[in-house]
């Protein structure tokens, strides 16, 4: 779990870094970056989806996951939300 979580936060901060650099440069090449962190968050997110389907937790657990995938699912609307309005 805990590299899983290190790489998801990682590449959210990468696409939200990408984006910013986007937002106030219009540089396309931040959009490579943007588009690169985005699918690295979708693997990870699949990752979790694999973890609750495959392994064996608590109530607890699988709540939490779920709950951060919701989260992970809102940013990730909410970045791209913004870069397509530019």
């Amino acid at each position: 779990f805990t590299v899983s979580s290190y790489s998801l936060l990682e590449n959210i901060k990468d696409a939200e870094s990408a984006k910013r650099g986007y937002l106030l440069t219009e540089n396309k090449a931040y959009l490579e970056n943007y588009y690169k962190a985005s699918f690295r968050i979708n693997f990870e997110k699949e990752r979790f989806k694999k973890i609750l389907a495959y392994k064996e937790l608590s109530q607890n657990e699988k709540e939490q996951i779920n709950q951060l995938l919701y989260l992970v699912d809102l940013k990730s609307a909410q970045l791209k939300h913004v870069i397509t309005l530019k």
